[in-house]
């Protein structure tokens, strides 16, 4: 008798009923209809695979991509995966007929922009830029934003007289005018100008800073005298020939707070980046400056080449030359008042002056002559009558002084030199006979003593 065997699977387990395989052809469709669950599950199918476009994948296709990486990466929290994997899924899946591109490129306009952006972060906190290390100012933050003028009436002004600088400038002239106001001590700050170069533009501020009581400012007389002390000891410490050339003495720089330096000037070609202060300008640069004729560059560092001009363009502009002075009174009109009335006028206009030796300077006077201000938006060049001629140079010096030693003297004639010749043989002849009397040697014939034995 035959025993029967069990027939197990693997680990003991008996393996499953084998699956009905479904025939989806014509013949076994007809011979064995699908349930209604399997007909349910077919339909669901066909509309999980169905497209709307046909570029685009089938949400039957998205699902099975989210649940594959699911299974594989198994994360603690499947549900926000899921959305985050549908997300990059879509992301990924984007096609453009546009080639952008991936990496981001920083220009000038953007550095620009980041720089402006600063200035409107700074509104409301201390901006330090470039103070000095030993300046102390005493104001406080809020204090020190009352010597700023009031720039948005000044542009009202400007607009109304058909001249001017647009409204968005002024907004970012008066942020970067916040910024400098915190960073120095100032008792007045106005805007002076916009100065155009050809390549960037200068913006000059100009400032009237706050100076110590205790400061002691250097007499013209004690600069004067310390340059008659340099000039001493070069002269004393040099060994050599000195040229007959003597160079004009040089005339001292007026100090700080006086003259062409009372006020302090900063420019910047850029609003947003730091102030740049302008050295106080001498007389030798100004004569320079007024001698040559050049535009502005727009970078602090270009050097003017000129031989009496070693610096650079920015300091041309320090030189608010004081040539047109009035009297402290007043003139008595013809109205017999000091100040001209004109009925016809309305009480709100704008009085407007242009400048014809400086093309580019506007003065604009409103609330009957309570109020005025200038501005210059210009080149930087004076208007000229006739063409430039820049200035011939000097004369070259001699160069060593007019003597017989150095000059070449004429031949002699013939007759000259024949002359010349028997006067010298004439000369030695007589030399001669007075060596032959000093040895004490007489010739015989001349009747002289004899002195043989």
């Amino acid at each position: 008798m035959q025993s029967t065997k069990e027939v197990r699977g693997w680990l003991g387990v008996e393996p499953p009923a084998p699956r009905v395989q479904l025939d989806l052809s014509d013949e076994g469709y007809n011979q064995q209809p699908l349930t209604v669950l399997q007909q349910n599950a077919l339909n669901a199918k066909m509309t999980l695979l169905t497209c709307q476009q046909p570029d685009s994948p089938s949400l039957y296709d998205h699902l099975s991509t989210m649940l594959t990486d699911v299974l594989d990466r198994k994360p603690s929290n499947a549900v926000d995966h899921l959305e985050k994997q549908s997300s990059v899924l879509k992301t990924s899946r984007m096609r453009t007929k546009v080639n952008f591109k991936h990496k981001r490129v920083n220009g000038q306009n953007s550095d620009i922009a980041r720089k402006e952006w600063n200035l409107f972060k700074a509104i409301g906190r201390a901006m330090p830029n470039a103070e000095p290390e030993d300046a102390e100012p005493d104001l406080g933050p809020q204090e020190a934003l009352l010597c700023l003028p009031n720039l948005m009436h000044q542009s009202h002004l400007f607009s109304s007289a058909g001249a001017g600088l647009p409204s968005h400038f002024y907004v970012r002239i008066t942020l970067a005018l916040r910024e400098l106001a915190q960073a120095w001590p100032l008792i007045s700050l106005r805007l002076w100008g916009v100065v155009h170069g050809l390549h960037a533009d200068y913006t000059v501020a100009e400032e009237l800073e706050q100076r110590s009581a205790t400061t002691e400012m250097p007499s013209l007389e004690l600069v004067h005298a310390f340059y008659l002390f340099q000039d001493a000891i070069i002269q004393s410490q040099s060994e050599e020939i000195k040229p007959l050339y003597k160079p004009p003495r040089k005339v001292p720089c007026e100090p700080a707070g006086v003259g062409l330096n009372r006020k302090v000037y900063f420019v910047c070609s850029q609003l947003g980046t730091p102030w740049v202060r302008l050295p106080h300008v001498t007389p030798a640069q100004i004569q320079a400056a007024r001698k040559i004729r050049k535009f502005f560059t727009g970078a602090r560092d270009t050097c003017v080449v000129d031989l009496d001009f070693d610096g650079v363009s920015m300091r041309d502009l320090h030189d608010p030359g004081m040539t047109s002075w009035v009297h402290h009174a007043n003139y008595i009109l013809p109205q017999g008042r000091t100040t001209w009335f004109n009925p016809l006028v309305p009480e709100y206009a704008v009085a407007t002056v242009h400048s014809v030796i400086w093309p580019g300077a506007l003065a604009v006077a409103s609330d009957n002559g309570r109020f005025f201000e200038n501005l210059y938006v210009g080149w930087g060049q004076k208007y000229l009558y006739d063409n430039f001629e820049p200035a011939l140079p000097e004369f070259p010096l001699d160069e060593f002084p007019t003597g017989p030693e150095v000059i070449e003297a004429d031949d002699p004639s013939p007759e000259t030199e024949a002359a010349i010749r028997a006067a010298m043989r004439e000369q030695e002849v007589a030399m001669g006979e007075d060596d032959d009397i000093e040895d004490g040697i007489i010739d015989d014939d001349e009747g002289g003593p004899d002195l043989s034995d």
